[in-house]
């Protein structure tokens, strides 16, 4: 998913890119996101609302 590369003039600095493979996944992700907005019908707003709802049901209030 990613490669790594060390600098060759300073070892200590490590380059980290995505892979093809990674970026193919990106493009995935994006569609999968455009087919839950026309499927729910959602604008922007609408989608953004229904993010934040998530969000909150995974990281539920402490009481």
């Amino acid at each position: 998913m990613v490669t790594r590369t060390r600098d060759v003039t300073d070892e200590r600095r490590v380059f980290v890119d995505l892979t093809d493979a990674s970026h193919a996944i990106g493009t995935k992700v994006r569609a999968v996101n455009g087919q839950i907005r026309a499927a729910c019908q959602l604008d922007e707003a609408g989608l953004d609302n229904l993010r934040h709802t998530l969000e909150a049901l995974g990281h539920p209030a402490s009481e």
